[in-house]
């Protein structure tokens, strides 16, 4: 018998994977082709902007940004390629190296000017997806008081559903580091190549085939309608 496309279909499972190496979402092959085409143009960078009135550690925000990428797989991933395509590659987690530059010293003018040339740097430089990681992060201290943090990161790896996690995590593991306690996040149940080894079971050749099948059946009394066409068929 076909299979009924209306059945719930199993929820993604968290998954062992000993290699460190998952398929790729079908979102995340679209990225990769697209990045090889334009030759890693940065058009798929995703650049983010945070003004943080008020004093900033850079140890505890490098090591904040260190345990958010620890956290999470696909923010320490590269994606090679192994036979005709992509494949998630998970890099062992290590310390986050984040970038500072002090700009104190220097007139507002100067600040500014400066300023802007970071972020555009940030939001324009490429990555490369074969080696990875997928993001950078930069701190510019305008003074003791005034900071700005700039992060760039690639659409493979995050979307506008990932922003107010990412900023959620970063700022409560910021503030336990600086409490000198630890971060009070609960361990993720699944990781993004979990959901990637799931939506590739869903989307087999072999199930597809079978959801046609059901339809195809279904379909079949229905009448045919001739629509009007513009143009010669």
């Amino acid at each position: 018998m076909s299979e009924d496309p209306r059945s719930r279909p199993p929820a993604p499972r968290s998954r062992s994977r000993p290699e460190r190496v998952a398929p790729v979402s079908q979102a995340q092959r679209h990225f990769w082709l697209l990045d090889q085409i334009t030759g890693g143009h940065p058009v798929y960078n995703v650049p983010r902007r945070y003004r943080i009135r008020g004093p900033v550690d850079g140890a505890c925000l490098e090591r904040a940004l260190g345990e958010v990428a620890r956290r999470h797989e696909i923010l320490r991933t590269r994606f090679p390629q192994r036979g005709n395509g992509p494949v998630q590659e998970v890099l062992p987690s290590h310390p986050f190296r984040l970038q500072i530059v002090d700009l104190s010293g220097r007139t507002e003018a100067e600040r500014a000017e400066r300023l802007l040339a970071l972020e555009a740097e940030a939001a324009r430089r490429p990555f490369d997806l074969a080696e990875g990681p997928a993001w950078r992060a930069t701190l510019a201290r305008l003074s003791t008081e005034d900071h700005v943090l700039l992060l760039a990161l690639h659409h493979v790896v995050f979307d506008g559903w990932s922003r107010p996690l990412l900023e959620e995590e970063l700022s409560a593991c910021y503030r336990a580091f600086a409490r000198g306690m630890p971060p009070p996040l609960d361990p993720l149940p699944l990781q993004y190549a979990d959901f990637a080894e799931w939506e590739r079971e869903r989307h087999s050749d072999e199930r597809l085939d079978r959801l046609l099948d059901w339809w195809t059946e279904r379909l079949k009394d229905l009448p045919v309608i001739d629509l009007p066409r513009d143009r010669p068929g």
